[in-house]
């Protein structure tokens, strides 16, 4: 469970997100919506530990994470920010297994998830080199939904 209590951040004099208050649970879909600068970003970063309140609490599960805490944490969260960049010279499957290692989860389970890409028309993604223009949209929000295991982060 995530838990912000009161969080605010501050750039400089610019306060960027103002005292929220709001709790996700484990298995909960979560969008942002708001016009360009109104602090999504700012309010993902926070929930991926990326940078620190100014004030008020973060809580994860009820605690506070420590920054081993943080790294074990986004192990089990899947996020895919709003502009995305993948390597042109591995194929999709090669970039599944890649963020399978990063994220500290099993290459195995990587032939499941291709298995489950074919089933929404994203085959061809994992036979040949990234195709921003063509399959981005469909890739950002499927990685992002096969990559969790317990939050989905959506930035649009």
């Amino acid at each position: 469970m995530l838990n912000f209590q009161q969080v605010s951040r501050n750039y400089g004099e610019v306060r960027a997100v103002d005292a929220v208050t709001f709790e996700l649970r484990t298995g909960e879909v979560f969008g942002l919506v708001g016009p360009n600068g109104s602090g999504k970003s700012t309010l993902l970063k926070l929930m991926l530990g990326i940078i620190k309140p100014s004030a008020g609490q973060l809580l994860i599960n009820g605690q506070t994470l420590s920054e081993k805490g943080w790294l074990d944490f986004r192990k089990t969260i899947g996020f895919m920010p709003e502009r995305i960049s993948f390597y042109d010279n591995l194929t999709g499957g090669e970039t599944l297994r890649l963020f399978a290692r990063v994220k500290g989860g099993s290459v195995d389970n990587i032939t499941d998830i291709l298995d489950k890409l074919h089933r929404v028309s994203l085959y061809l993604c994992k036979q040949r080199p990234w195709n921003p223009q063509r399959h981005q949209q469909y890739t950002h929000n499927y990685l992002s939904h096969c990559t969790s295991k317990h939050f989905r982060f959506f930035n649009l």
